[in-house]
């Protein structure tokens, strides 16, 4: 293999080593300031448990971007494009795991994070980009934004959003190699090689938590990668709907549901599909399991369908999420326990 197929997996395994070790330095700081979360009605925990822990991740993916946009110049604007609104996504993160912050102020932060994320990548369209491109890249701001927060409110049970992470940033760096955007695959190697190394840290029993500043961070930051890779035409906007579809599935359901019974949306809850089923399994790692399952023997193989035929791409991820909409509404997201 060549020294450019080595790369991702360089990539992932330094990502792995430097997260698990920074992991333990940011739980021991969790420790020292006090940033617990404590077992309560609406939580999924039975021991208070430091959070704050995505904070590695972030870090990692930091350094991992620094690396490769030295070693590719080529993909530099597009890797900075995405990084650094992540940065200010995590930092925002960062504060409400300290203090908290509005639920306004972090939704405000971050449409103006997804749409300079959008603006800076508009540039690689070309001078001339016609009036369906302007209308996808308008779409492309509120999408960040729900992605951004879909993936926090997927954080909820030990080892779910980094294995998710783990997943996402694997599949997609495997999927863009050979595709003209190595800066941005190894970016996406890295994030996943930092996720596998804090789920050392996050599986069940898990010693601590993600927190805001990193389920965030990973939010924007596969969404900010999504645009990158469909205006540099490596992957179509349906290959990351695959990707991203246990939790696009998941969160979208559980919001409308809530929404339409009348429920106040910014309210604590449990009732997403995936924490139903940890309950109806009793167990977090049998849900995470179940996750993964339908990540890689479902929607891994539809998106590389997808990834190698484009045209097919609505025809796979409309059934290929569609199944798992239908599944969330069976477990009964968004309706209080006694509705199930």
């Amino acid at each position: 293999m060549s020294a450019a197929g080595l790369a991702p997996a360089g990539f992932f395994l330094a990502g792995l080593l430097v997260a698990w070790g920074l992991t333990f330095v940011v739980r021991q700081y969790a420790r020292r300031r006090g940033l617990l979360d404590r077992p309560g009605a609406r939580s999924s925990h039975a021991v208070p448990t430091p959070r704050g822990g995505g904070l590695a991740i972030v870090l990692t993916v930091l350094a991992g971007a620094l690396v490769a946009m030295s070693i590719n110049t080529a993909d530099a604007h597009a890797v900075a494009a995405v990084v650094l609104p992540t940065l200010l996504v995590a930092g925002v993160g960062f504060v409400d795991d300290h203090q908290g912050l509005s639920a306004r102020l972090r939704l405000l932060v971050h449409f103006v994070c997804a749409a300079a994320c959008v603006l800076a990548l508009a540039p690689m369209l070309g001078p001339q980009p016609g009036p369906a491109w302007w209308l996808g890249l308008a779409l492309c701001v509120p999408t960040v934004a729900w992605c951004t927060n879909l993936y926090n409110f997927m954080d909820g049970i030990d080892g779910i959003a980094a294995s998710e992470g783990l997943f996402v940033g694997l599949a997609a760096a495997w999927l863009l190699h050979g595709r003209g955007m190595d800066g941005i695959a190894w970016l996406l190697a890295v994030c996943g090689g930092a996720c596998a190394g804090f789920l050392a840290w996050n599986w069940r029993p898990a010693s601590i938590f993600m927190g805001d500043v990193g389920s965030g961070a990973l939010g924007f930051l596969f969404a900010g990668s999504a645009v990158a890779t469909w205006i540099g035409g490596a992957l179509t906007p349906w290959v990351w709907i695959l990707l991203l579809g246990v939790f696009a599935a998941d969160a979208t359901t559980t919001l409308v549901v809530r929404w339409r019974r009348g429920d106040r949306l910014t309210q604590p809850h449990r009732s997403h599909a995936y924490q139903r089923l940890a309950r109806r399994l009793g167990d977090h790692g049998h849900a995470v399991r179940w996750t993964i399952a339908i990540n890689v023997f479902w929607l891994l193989p539809l998106a590389l369908l997808a990834a190698a035929r484009p045209g097919l791409g609505p025809w796979l991820a409309v059934p290929g999420v569609g199944v798992l909409v239908w599944a969330a509404l069976r477990l009964g997201a968004g309706r209080p326990d006694e509705a199930t």
